[in-house]
């Protein structure tokens, strides 16, 4: 819960929405253990004074969120996700090399979700 509490300059999901969404648990205990072994202690502020280090964080949180997404066939969440994505690449205050690691991640997920359509016969 304390993470969910912590200051942040972009919107947290509250505890129900969360709790609704078992790739976005994934996620966020990634991503608390990813900050945790960066050294950091979950604190009020420990986002907002570790922006660089919790955006490392997050991206990998954020690759496995997805890499179990599509070991469960949830090809709707990463559909959903994919924008998301996108923005984190966009984000003027991600560095250079987390803007290219998102911008991976995004050409990934879409590969992987056209491989899908192709061998469904959408269009």
């Amino acid at each position: 819960m304390a993470w969910l509490q912590t200051d942040t300059p972009y919107p947290n999901p509250t505890p129900h929405a969360l709790l609704e969404n078992p790739f976005l648990v994934v996620h966020e205990i990634v991503e608390i253990e990813e900050v945790k072994r960066r050294g950091l202690r979950i604190t009020r502020d420990v986002i907002v004074r570790n922006l660089k280090a919790v955006d490392i964080a997050h991206a990998r949180a954020a690759e496995v969120e997805l890499e179990v997404a599509k070991a469960h066939g949830a090809f709707d969440h990463m559909r959903e996700r994919l924008e998301d994505v996108r923005g984190w690449s966009l984000d003027p205050v991600v560095t250079p090399a987390q803007k290219k690691r998102y911008r991976s991640l995004y050409r990934k997920t879409k590969a992987a979700l056209d491989g899908l359509a192709r061998a469904s016969g959408e269009p």
